[in-house]
């Protein structure tokens, strides 16, 4: 008869980057911004694959499978965040809301990432 098989790929990335904000000149309580970071992303590549519903991906070696770079590895890519944002103050309290476009160059297509953030702060 036939079987079934599936496979996933998970990509987790962590990433530490240095940047940039450049504040809007603005009267008034809303203070938009700018911002720009560069960096380096981390990149793990972890893929799983199951025959018939079982697990085989810790046999992939007795099945004569070798996974490729594309499917298995880290590896270590340049990473661009552009994006912007509002502060917004109420006394010693910040709101800060803003969204971030980021792109990690992996090979060969590269990775798109959008993150929208919300964040409170305390002026001391």
């Amino acid at each position: 008869g036939k079987g079934s098989a599936t496979w996933t790929v998970k990509t987790p990335a962590t990433y530490v980057a240095i940047g940039a904000r450049y504040l809007f000149p603005m009267s008034g309580r809303f203070e938009p911004y700018a911002a720009m970071t560069v960096g380096l992303a981390n990149v793990s590549k972890e893929a799983s694959f199951a025959v018939n519903g079982a697990d085989v991906t810790g046999s992939l070696q007795s099945l004569n499978v070798q996974l490729g770079r594309d499917l298995d590895g880290k590896t270590n890519n340049a990473l661009l965040t552009l994006g912007g944002g509002v502060k917004m103050p109420f006394g010693p309290v910040i709101v800060d809301a803003g969204a971030r476009y980021a792109r990690i160059f992996t090979n060969p297509t590269g990775t798109n990432l959008i993150r929208l953030q919300a964040a409170v702060g305390y002026r001391f």
